[in-house]
């Protein structure tokens, strides 16, 4: 199996309604834009009815197909880009968000280091397809990053890049968080290591209508119980009530 410095990792669901497609290509090419050479960009297409994979090939992307089940309906699509991943290091990146370019050598460095942080957490802007203007969403404010997973998520997906041996010491979420699949995950590697943060921006978020945020809102009910779950598990796991 081939080493590498870092992974990185993006499901998607292409159709020719979702112009996902189009987005994948702008991810894809920013993580280009990272004028790095040690990496692979695993992609895992969940069962798209298009051909995608002759419109990003590259020597550095690794494709992998696979059966529709959906990316936030089970934990399956999600947990297989983690298994196939070979990098010392990881990081999600959304098919419809990108990168700022040169900024992943920045939390490779940091990790670098830092090897008692399990991993780091920067700044993400948000973007908007109605006009509005962009945000910057950082939260410094939370310093113990550990315990304030425990009420909430203030940690930015596509902005924290992770030590993959630590994968290896936890379980990875269960099927049935789809929508809770990062906060599980973060609440694992918290309690390996420190998750640190700087203040550095890292990604763009776009928000239109097939994001997740916009998505999971539509079902308010189950994201909530997904969470209340998660957060049970973990006060168990800590030895804290319930």
């Amino acid at each position: 199996m081939t080493r590498m410095k870092l992974s990185v990792l993006t499901p998607v669901y292409a159709t020719r309604a979702n112009n996902r497609l189009q987005m994948l290509l702008r991810a894809v090419q920013s993580v280009k834009d990272q004028h790095m050479t040690d990496y692979e960009h695993i992609v895992i297409d969940d069962g798209s009815p298009i051909d995608i994979l002759k419109k990003i090939k590259h020597d550095r992307l690794k494709y992998i197909w696979k059966p529709h089940t959906g990316v936030l309906e089970t934990t399956y699509t999600l947990n297989s880009m983690l298994v196939a991943a070979v990098g010392e290091y990881c990081i999600m990146l959304g098919s419809d968000d990108y990168f700022i370019p040169d900024m992943l050598p920045v939390l490779v460095r940091y990790l670098d280091d830092n090897p008692d942080c399990i991993a780091v957490t920067a700044a993400a802007i948000h973007t908007y397809d109605d006009g509005r203007p962009e945000r910057l969403v950082s939260d410094t404010v939370y310093v113990n990053i550990k315990d304030r997973l425990l009420t909430c998520n203030p940690v930015h997906c596509c902005a924290t890049m992770f030590r993959r041996s630590g994968l290896n010491k936890i379980q990875l979420p269960p099927d049935g968080v789809g929508h809770t699949w990062d906060l599980d995950l973060w609440l694992k590697l918290s309690e390996l290591g420190t998750i640190e943060r700087i203040p550095d921006i890292v990604v763009y978020y776009p928000r239109h209508a097939g994001t997740n945020e916009t998505t999971t809102s539509k079902d308010p009910d189950r994201r909530a119980l997904e969470m209340a779950e998660t957060f049970k598990r973990a006060r168990l796991r800590r030895g804290l009530p319930v």
